[in-house]
């Protein structure tokens, strides 16, 4: 984790909540026939998916950079 400058108290949320996320994702993918395009279908769901891509492509800039 400090190889990478990971924050721990993010992962320790992550790795509280991750369980009940991944709960939550199968009984939908299992309730819905069209699977994961659920997720994009709404604005609001769009948006999070949005800052968490652009999240995750600045970390990976900045680690890159830093090499």
């Amino acid at each position: 984790m400090r190889r990478f400058d990971m924050s721990t108290p993010a992962f320790v949320i992550a790795f509280i909540l991750g369980p009940g996320l991944e709960r939550a994702m199968r009984q939908t993918f299992l309730l819905d026939e069209s699977g994961g395009w659920i997720f994009l279908e709404r604005p609001v769901a769009l948006a999070f998916f949005a800052v968490g891509a652009l999240a995750l492509a600045l970390r990976l800039r900045k680690t890159l950079r830093t090499g």
